[in-house]
Formats: C-alpha cells, sequence, structure tokens
C-alpha cells in the first residue's frame, strides 16, 4: 500500500465543522487515526450494509436510511481504522457533543496504483486552483500507466 493523500480533520458538534454527509469514496482503501477526542458523542463511521447505489437511491427518496442496514463503528484513541470504502456508502455519523480531531489517509496499492474511481472533475472540484495537475500527470505517467500495461501482459 501507499499513501495517496493525507488530511487532517476536525469535527465537532457544528455539522459544519467537518461532519461528512453519505458517500462514496474513490480510493481502494482508507485508514482513519483519531488523534484526540474529548467529550465526543457521535461521530462513529456508520456504513451501509448494501449496494451503494440502492442506498443513494433510498437517500434520495426516503432521506435516511434503516438503521437495520447500518454497521456502526466507533472511533478509539489508541486504534485506527482501516477500510476498503471504495464503492461503499458511508458517512461519519453527526457528532452531538465534544469532537474528534484524526489523521485520514487514502492508500492505493503499490503494484495497481491505476485502481481509483476519482473522476478528474471531482479532483477539480476539490482543488480548484489546479496546482495538483501535474504532479496528477507525473503520477499517471511514470505509476499508473506503466503499472496498468505490466498487469496486462500475459504470465510466461
Amino acid at each position: 500500500m501507499s499513501v495517496i493523500s493525507s488530511t487532517i480533520t476536525f469535527m465537532g458538534a457544528n455539522p459544519d465543522d467537518g461532519t461528512v454527509a453519505w458517500h462514496a469514496d474513490g480510493v481502494p482503501a482508507t485508514e482513519i487515526v483519531p488523534l484526540a477526542m474529548h467529550d465526543i458523542d457521535g461521530g462513529e463511521l456508520q456504513i451501509y450494509h448494501g449496494d451503494y447505489e440502492a442506498g443513494f437511491t433510498r437517500l434520495n427518496e426516503h432521506g435516511s436510511l434503516p438503521e437495520h442496514d447500518l454497521i456502526t463503528v466507533p472511533h478509539r484513541l489508541g486504534a485506527s481504522t482501516l477500510a476498503q470504502l471504495m464503492r461503499v456508502l458511508h458517512r461519519t455519523a453527526p457528532i452531538r457533543s465534544g469532537y474528534r480531531v484524526s489523521l485520514n489517509m487514502n492508500l492505493r496499492s503499490r503494484d495497481q496504483p491505476f485502481i481509483d474511481d476519482n473522476p478528474l472533475y471531482y479532483l477539480a472540484a476539490d482543488n480548484p486552483d489546479y496546482d495538483w495537475v501535474d504532479q496528477y500527470l507525473t503520477d499517471v505517467r511514470v505509476r499508473q500507466v506503466p503499472a496498468y500495461l505490466a498487469s496486462c501482459r500475459p504470465v510466461k
């Protein structure tokens, strides 16, 4: 595994303070490492147990998902959560009180770095200054394309 990106998130009871809505990751794996937690109520990782597209449809039609279809994973200091969340519907549950500071790392395979569901418009929306374009193109040229071509060659 190699780290694609890492961020520090600050999440508190204010809904504009880092609480994450339902989504599916574009990267193959994510690791969440709680760095600090104070009197937190809520903020667990919630995973929809079902097809992510069906889950999105249900959210659009009903505004919520049934509790019996959710897996809830609490965060703990001294422990990280490593998950394959690409094409898996999940969120950070709303925080009712307290706060959490976490290190979030997006991970991918060293041998197959081309496995990634993040479209360019998504990357551009998150980084509208486009400072990332040269680095991204270098990664595609130097890592992703050669690894993909090597994976397509027949084994002798």
